[in-house]
């Protein structure tokens, strides 16, 4: 079944043994986010790729890895990463919990399930699930009348694959699994930082949420212990730090790269919060 909470996302819940799954995608999935690199970030949630053409790369702080199409990988909660969409390509992500249910007592489903995922990434090279993947992506995009049953049907085949082709990991100690009362809110927030931090407004992240900026604010604080501005002043200042250390561009370009209409406002900002301008940080570096 799947439930409007939000404007633009659904979410869609399964259930396989003793295991509750819960999917959260939202209507851009397939398209207008392709074609921007993802700033370094973590999150709450499971996050799955699966490259329909060409390929993707997935980078942590240890490792890279490359997606060619026909593969798959499953990053777990507060690991570290960005993505690089290499041009031409396109790819299926989206996020999911995973709990226990309390009500089923004869199924082991979610140990072997939390111990599969104990990996940060979990990689399924030219995955038996592709045609599942596939026929996802043309489900979402279709206006079918049985849409939503066809979707919980494809999810349902892709994690029962996953479990066939890595059942047979043994890990020690499974990562623990992240919840909360409000991750399908916590989502949307963390996504919104991550994606709209060039041009994000409290007001209108509120309205995405259908909150007052007052009830927004309060969920932010306790999320990441910092406030709205403050949130999007971190993310603007690594992204710029990253553009600094990794690129020739010019500051002037920087500071509109990180949402800054001018360089007066973004040195400010970036010597307040480094210590350094971008220029004396880019010299050190180099040095």
């Amino acid at each position: 079944m799947r439930i409007y909470m939000f404007k633009n996302y659904q979410e869609y819940r399964i259930t396989i043994g003793n295991a509750d799954f819960t999917f959260f995608s939202d209507i851009d999935t397939l398209s207008e986010q392709q074609n921007a690199d993802s700033t370094v970030h973590s999150h709450k949630f499971y996050e799955i790729f699966y490259v329909l053409r060409g390929y993707n790369t997935i980078i942590t702080e240890n490792r890279e890895f490359l997606l060619q199409e026909g593969d798959a990988a499953i990053v777990s909660p507060e690991v570290t990463h960005t993505t690089k969409h290499h041009p031409d390509s396109l790819r299926i992500s989206m996020v999911f919990t995973v709990e226990k249910n309390p009500k089923v007592t004869n199924s082991d489903y979610y140990d072997v399930f939390c111990s599969i995922l104990n990996s940060d990434v979990v990689q399924l090279n030219a995955f038996v699930g592709s045609h599942a993947f596939r026929r996802f992506a043309r489900y979402f995009q279709c206006d079918y009348s049985e849409k939503d049953e066809l979707i919980t049907s494809c999810l349902h085949e892709i994690i029962s694959l996953i479990k066939v082709s890595k059942a047979d990991i043994q890990e020690s100690t499974p990562k623990e699994i992240i919840t909360d009362t409000n991750n399908y809110r916590n989502y949307i927030i963390d996504d919104y930082f991550v994606n709209k931090f060039r041009e994000g407004s409290l007001i209108n992240l509120a309205e995405m949420l259908q909150l007052s900026p007052q009830q927004t604010q309060r969920i932010i604080k306790k999320m990441y212990n910092q406030s709205f501005s403050e949130r999007i002043t971190v993310m603007k200042m690594s992204y710029a730090k990253s553009l600094l250390l990794n690129s020739t561009d010019s500051v002037a370009e920087i500071a509109e790269k990180c949402g800054y209409n001018g360089t007066n406002g973004f040195f400010v900002a970036f010597k307040k919060y480094y210590g350094k301008t971008p220029n004396e940080l880019r010299k050190s570096t180099n040095e």
